[in-house]
């Protein structure tokens, strides 16, 4: 159900594209961190509130390594090709 409310929403070629981009930020990573990354995801199935004050500080640090803001600038530009626009539409 929610995969059909998605593709609705998102043309696939926009979801293929933001997906591409993730992946190539990830690998961008050191392997040492997308390994630390995995097991603190997995040890705390998602979960921030199961991580310890040394691992959120760990947490902190990978962000800062994965340069969130470069994601978003490279990101954006693609996300915004999908927007619909609302000029002239009546709810």
């Amino acid at each position: 159900m929610i995969g059909r409310t998605l593709t609705r929403r998102i043309p696939l070629f926009l979801a293929f594209e933001l997906l591409m981009a993730s992946r190539e930020h990830w690998n961008s990573l050191d392997p040492r961190d997308r390994a630390r990354a995995t097991e603190l995801l997995r040890s705390t199935k998602g979960d921030p509130r199961r991580l310890t004050a040394a691992e959120r500080g760990e947490v902190r640090e990978l962000l800062r390594h994965l340069e969130v803001v470069r994601f978003a600038r490279h990101v954006g530009p693609i996300a915004l090709k999908g927007r619909r626009s609302r000029r002239g539409r009546r709810r």
